[in-house]
């Protein structure tokens, strides 16, 4: 039986190997030899990278000759050769399978050749080309020659390399798919990512911190402007810092003498001399009570002893004992006598209410008294000794609130006294972006509001496409949109339609559609030239396979289908258009309905690799 092609391959490169280090071990002798033998001085002074590149060249010829040497001609054949000057030669040989060649050779060095070779239904294949060789075989009965397209190649898994690759079967289906619009455009400059950087106060420009190009942050300081307003209200917080703390230390101090009993003692004491005091009135009142009450009998014991006389007298007057005038003088004596009671008695009752008074005020102080002594025994803090001190601190606290407050309405630090940024106000950026202008010289007197720097963020750009007139009744806002720039070649930009123009180019019968644009390298700048493609804008019936199911394969698309024998697997060749969503079109290779294999077919094509390098 003859060897097959694949066998001859695998025994001439096998043969390849041996030749090659063969000779490099030949070689390594003879080096060694010379080194030996002390011929190699003439040689030292040639650089180590020659040798190298010598000895390298020397392996590769000589496992390419021994290589060819010993696979030539199918190994199993003879053959006989004549040459001449410029003439052919021909040779013949036969195998034990009844095949037949025959070649020819020129002296110039190229081969061709063709044969038959017959086996079974009889067949036959050409080849032809420099050292190698490429045909058609065919096997229908019939004998011929010339070139056939290749077949779909299939690969065949066993049951344990199916469970492991976990394949995924699926059909191409017929659906829609967005179909791309190529437009071109420029990039326009982003209204939403530019900003003029200008001062709060009026000023003078102190130091500017950036320069035409350098990147700043959102809330970067650029610039430092001295303002008088600034200064002001530095002063106003430094002064409500100092009051703070001037009323802190007195609360602090207050707090401390309460704590150690102060203000305790000293409401005790009062409390002591005021309770003395109230029961020196009770005292007081209870003796006055005692003299008006002693008053009241002695009023009492005199009326009844003039009442008594001026009985007496009527009774003697109407004797005609006594004279009128007797008698008048005992009634006389008998009223006031009655009003010196009376007066006596009301004595009384101003000295019984007063002492009342006197005894519920020393109840009060004795209860008093009380809590004074028990809150002096517990420490508690006198909280009417402390709260005008509390009240003073927290004022104080809120008026640097408040001064703390109006630095930062006006943008300014909140500096200290040995701050030596005092009286300056800076100037920060109010986005990210890069300084594109600069309009501020140190020195200058500026206004509020005057631009002192330009930034610009290009992270977002706006791209203002042209499209013609007749595509723009597929656009429509959200439309995903992909751009490309020669200032960043091979990169590609992607945002969506934001805004559809509503005025027609007459020049270019044109309208405008404005796309914002992730621009994350800052590679499109306002003014450059971009082509761009708007996927969506129109929708095409085709087959489609999802985007995964299609492998590169010999330089070629190809997807997976199943084969007639279980666990065998076919690579159909497709031609492959726009690929949508992670749908991808196929032109030509498959029909709606095909199943294929939509998920690892990385694992079909590895195997088809590794049996081809077999």
């Amino acid at each position: 039986m003859s060897m097959s092609f694949r066998g001859k391959v695998r025994d001439g490169r096998r043969h390849a190997v041996v030749g090659a280090v063969r000779g490099e071990h030949a070689l390594v002798k003879w080096w060694r030899h010379l080194r030996r033998s002390g011929k190699i001085f003439v040689w030292r002074t040639v650089p180590r990278w020659v040798w190298i590149a010598l000895l390298a060249l020397g392996v590769g010829t000589a496992g390419f000759f021994l290589g060819h040497g010993k696979s030539g001609g199918g190994g199993k054949s003879g053959s006989s050769q004549s040459s001449s000057g410029g003439g052919s030669s021909s040779g013949s040989s036969s195998a034990s399978g009844g095949g037949s060649s025959s070649g020819s050779q020129a002296g110039a060095g190229s081969q061709s050749g063709s044969g038959g070779q017959s086996g079974g239904g009889g067949g036959s294949q050409s080849s032809s080309g420099d050292q190698s060789g490429s045909g058609g075989q065919s096997g229908n009965g019939g004998g011929g020659s010339g070139s056939q397209s290749a077949q779909p190649q299939s690969v065949t898994l066993d049951p344990q390399q199916l469970q492991y690759a976990q394949l995924q079967m699926g059909t191409a289906y017929q659906t829609t798919l967005p179909t791309p619009l190529a437009v071109l455009g420029t990039v326009a400059p982003n209204i939403n990512g530019q900003a003029q950087v200008s001062p709060r106060l009026p000023g003078k420009i102190i130091r500017v911190l950036v320069n035409v190009g350098q990147a700043v942050a959102a809330g970067q300081v650029v610039a430092l402007v001295s303002s008088p307003d600034v200064f002001q209200a530095q002063a106003q917080y430094q002064d409500a810092v100092l009051k703070r703390a001037a009323t802190g230390i007195a609360l602090k101090r207050q707090l401390e003498l309460a704590r150690y009993g102060y203000y305790g003692r000293q409401a005790l004491e009062a409390a002591r001399v005021n309770a003395a005091q109230v029961q020196g009135e009770i005292t007081n009142d209870q003796a006055q009570a005692v003299s008006a009450q002693t008053q009241v009998a002695q009023a009492d014991a005199q009326a009844n002893l003039t009442q008594k006389t001026y009985v007496r007298a009527q009774l003697l007057y109407q004797d005609e004992l006594i004279s009128r005038q007797g008698l008048q003088q005992a009634e006389a004596d008998a009223l006031a006598s009655e009003a010196a009671l009376a007066t006596a008695k009301s004595l009384l009752a101003a000295a019984v209410d007063r002492l009342r008074n006197a005894r519920n005020r020393g109840g009060i102080t004795e209860r008093a008294l009380t809590r004074q002594s028990s809150l002096f025994r517990s420490g508690a803090v006198a909280s009417e000794q402390i709260a005008p001190y509390r009240a003073a601190f927290l004022l104080a606290s809120h008026e640097v609130e408040a001064a703390i407050a109006q630095l930062h309405l006006l943008g300014a630090p909140v500096a200290d006294e040995s701050s030596a940024e005092g009286g300056l106000l800076p100037v920060r950026s109010p986005i990210a972006g890069q300084v594109s202008a600069r309009m501020a010289s140190v020195g200058e007197s500026v206004a509020p509001g005057a631009p002192l720097l330009t930034v610009t963020n290009l992270r977002l750009v706006i791209v203002q496409l042209n499209v013609f007139q007749e595509d723009i009744a597929h656009l429509r806002p959200g439309l995903v949109v992909s751009v490309a720039s020669n200032t960043a070649p091979g990169h590609n930009y992607s945002g969506v339609i934001s805004v559809i123009g509503t005025a027609l180019n007459p020049d270019t019968r044109t309208v405008p559609v404005y796309c914002v644009i992730k621009n994350p390298d800052r590679a499109l700048r306002p003014g450059v030239y971009v082509s761009g493609t708007i996927y969506g804008a129109a929708r095409t019936d085709t087959v489609a396979v999802p985007q995964y199911a299609v492998q590169i394969y010999q330089k070629g698309h190809v997807v997976f289908t199943p084969g007639a024998k279980p666990g065998e697997y076919t690579a159909q060749p497709v031609q492959v258009g726009e690929t949508v969503h992670g749908m991808t079109q196929i032109k030509q290779g498959l029909k709606n309905g095909q199943p294929i294999v939509t998920t690892n077919a990385f694992v079909l094509k590895s195997e088809m690799i590794k049996n081809t390098l077999d």
